[in-house]
């Protein structure tokens, strides 16, 4: 997030991104639904990556904190408002850090076919 949101660009060696359980969600806005009543809004700098920028893999809980609730609804319309090329991975589950020895194998192979598709 530092990297885009200070420089204001990624550096074109870099054409892919991957946001394992990224914090849609500041911590202490958990509970507020209303994403403009919230301290910060952290989809600002994913709406300011370009169509022709880096493509981006979002891997999250369904039932993530950081996600702002509704089985990643709010991560949903923020993809769906990116003007980059994006993917989204919803796993079942409720934690920040979607990686768990359940998922691990599954999120490799969801890595892999980004990286090499």
């Amino acid at each position: 997030e530092l990297l885009v949101s200070r420089a204001g660009a990624l550096p074109p060696e870099i054409c892919g991104l991957v946001a394992l359980g990224y914090p849609l969600v500041a911590v202490g806005d958990q509970r507020e639904p209303d994403p403009s009543k919230r301290k910060q809004d952290r989809a600002t700098v994913l709406r300011s990556l370009t169509a022709d920028g880096p493509r981006v893999l979002f891997i999250s809980s369904q039932k993530d904190p950081f996600l702002g609730g509704d089985d990643g609804a709010e991560l949903q319309r923020t993809v769906r408002l990116m003007k980059a090329r994006c993917e989204l991975k919803l796993l079942p589950g409720r934690d920040h850090n979607p990686v768990t020895a359940r998922t691990s194998e599954q999120i490799q192979a969801i890595v892999r076919g980004f990286v090499t598709g």
